[in-house]
């Protein structure tokens, strides 16, 4: 009889994520209850925010218990379902956490059905990256709401090579915007010049605050901030004045004990910017509005998107997020946890 691999939170990681800090067992594959849906996971989404509830203090997603499953973002089949409007053979989006089974309930951890049906992987990993809610519409909402660029504008991203950088300096594009892309390795600064984006560089080996200057005499207007970190503090002395800054992350801070913090104030004061932090879950009544933004753009590959999907199961998520934390990879990372049923 199958079992269920379930990869389970022991201990917090003060820092790194290590697999010290989780356990691989095998238990029974779970029954379900009326209301309820049987679901085997298929992709699992692998993203900065998940070191954010790895750890016991405040933060805007409740932590993941000590004893339970990895928490994450799901595509998988029904196996059984005694939830209307659920049939087996369905493909569905949810928060099934690593593990191969999981009991879903509408409303709760089970979000929707996957419209229309996914006939591969390649659709699985489109309907998690490109057109996603955490990916697609997170870049939407801080490019084109928060944000807004126009022609005249100079446009930042940080991680724009990552999957929602990379998203969100092609809809600056798209909205008529000189965009600077910021990565840490070359292939990743060729990824983006493949993606429209005007000036590109590399934070570990370029000056910055140098470039900055000299690619945006008059200063950048705009910046989509996924990092934190030196890429902000150069952004924070080139800034043009009144000058948005929407932060989507900080990845750079994220397996620091103590951040680095915000070392240039007086610059904020001196070009009078606009700081916004926004969470994409306070803007899901755009998600309509995103897609038939987005959509069209997809289907006339004007809209480029890449993933990076991974293999092994539910015992590589360590190595997985580890290579998403050191910058080894490149578009949007997934990982396989069972095969795409036939």
């Amino acid at each position: 009889m199958s079992k269920n691999r379930q990869l389970l939170l022991q201990e917090y990681p003060k820092d790194n994520i290590t697999a010290d800090s989780f356990k691989l067992e095998e238990s029974d594959i779970p029954s379900i209850q009326d209301g309820e849906v049987l679901i085997k996971n298929i992709v699992a989404s692998v993203d900065p925010y998940q070191r954010g509830i790895l750890s016991p203090g405040p933060s805007y997603a409740e932590p993941v218990q000590i004893g339970s499953p990895m928490r994450l973002g799901t595509v998988g089949v029904v196996v059984e379902s005694k939830a209307e409007g659920y049939e087996k053979g369905d493909f569905v989006n949810g928060f099934g956490g690593v593990q191969d089974y999981y009991v879903g309930k509408p409303g709760e951890n089970l979000q929707n059905k996957l419209q229309p049906r996914p006939e591969n992987l390649e659709d699985i990993s489109k309907a998690m990256s490109v057109l996603s809610v955490v990916i697609g519409l997170t870049a939407y909402v801080g490019t084109k709401h928060i944000l807004n660029p126009s022609k005249d504008s100079v446009f930042l991203v940080s991680a724009g090579a990552g999957a929602v950088g990379s998203l969100s300096g092609q809809i600056a594009k798209e909205l008529g915007a000189t965009v600077i892309g910021v990565a840490g390795k070359p292939e990743k600064l060729d990824y983006m010049k493949s993606l429209g984006f005007d000036h590109v560089f590399n934070y570990k080996t370029d000056d910055l605050k140098a470039e900055f200057k000299r690619v945006a005499p008059k200063g950048i207007t705009h910046y989509f901030d996924n990092t934190a970190g030196p890429i902000t503090e150069a952004f924070l002395q080139n800034a043009a004045t009144g000058a948005k800054h929407a932060v989507c992350g900080a990845i750079s801070d994220y397996n620091k004990e103590k951040p680095d913090g915000i070392r240039s104030w007086a610059s904020i004061i001196k070009s009078r910017i606009t700081i916004t932090g926004f969470l994409v879950s306070d803007h899901i009544d755009k998600y309509g509005e995103f897609v038939q933004w987005a959509k069209p753009l997809v289907d006339a590959g004007k809209l480029k998107w890449s993933v990076d999907l991974r293999e092994g199961g539910p015992g590589k998520y360590v190595d997985t997020a580890t290579d998403l934390f050191a910058g080894k990879h490149s578009g949007k990372m997934l990982l396989k946890l069972n095969e795409f049923p036939q």
